[in-house]
């Protein structure tokens, strides 16, 4: 018990946030929502602070280029949504 309890402390409950965050994003994709995209930086975001206080370098590259690719993503849907408007 004391090791999970721990687990929540030992990177400022980040690494669980990341976690939620990209299931929750995952659940708002299933449901068409650009807001998913948003969701995903914020996952991103908490993994790469938690691989720079660990030092996990791969996983900082990943997570870097995460949020990369989230982010355009989100700037194409909407671009994707204004042309869709503009041609009605």
């Amino acid at each position: 018990m004391e090791a999970l309890i721990e687990s929540f402390t030992l990177y400022y409950g980040l690494d669980w946030l990341a976690m939620l965050c990209g299931l929750f994003g995952t659940y708002l994709i299933s449901k068409k929502s650009k807001w998913a995209f948003v969701v995903w930086i914020c996952a991103a975001t908490c993994g790469f602070t938690v691989a720079c206080i660990s030092s996990q370098f791969g996983f900082l590259v990943y997570n870097g280029i995460a949020i990369w690719m989230y982010m355009r993503s989100l700037s194409a849907w909407k671009r994707d949504e204004k042309q869709l408007v503009a041609a009605e």
